[in-house]
């Protein structure tokens, strides 16, 4: 996310079965960001180099649930001003809300998504690491002790480094 050129969030209705499981949800998001229809917006506008058909996997892209209590400016003004703080693209923004992958299992009903709410998709592009951060998400980080790579799930007050128990 470039925090000079980004100048809102654009947000896309879907209607979708409140009784459907948190993994079919995914699975479907995935068909539909695969297809030749969105195809050109992926390639089009986040990969302007990009010559080959874009493809997502289900383990590139992360699907959240906004905290009902925000609102879309605020998340998006918070979004820029921790982008500002970087002057890499590895940005670590906490995500105002719920990671809904943690239940795969319970429909969207059961996570409380209303109609109303916002569901965010995030994806990720190779190499670049995953912009938001979660309590509940462990990150896959550098340890500085033996400087072995692994899922490390507590956070450091520093917010750069998190540690594995």
């Amino acid at each position: 996310m470039d925090h000079a050129a980004v100048e809102k969030f654009f947000v896309y209705k879907i209607q979708y079965f409140s009784q459907a499981q948190v993994k079919d949800f995914k699975k479907d998001v995935l068909e539909v960001l695969n297809s030749s229809t969105s195809e050109n917006y992926i390639t089009g506008y986040h990969r302007q180099n990009f010559t080959e058909k874009a493809r997502i996997e289900e383990d590139g892209l992360r699907i959240w649930h906004l905290d009902p209590r925000e609102n879309l400016q605020s998340i998006f003004d918070n979004c820029r001003e921790e982008c500002k703080k970087t002057t890499s693209y590895d940005y670590k923004i906490p995500f105002k809300g719920e990671f809904l992958e943690k239940f795969p299992d319970k429909t969207l009903e059961e996570t409380n998504v209303a109609e109303t709410d916002y569901v965010f998709i995030e994806f990720n592009e190779g190499p670049k690491k995953w912009s938001f951060t979660h309590a509940d998400v462990p990150t896959l980080e550098k340890c500085e002790g033996c400087y072995g790579c692994g899922l490390l799930k507590y956070p450091c007050a520093c917010e750069r480094v998190s540690f594995n128990e």
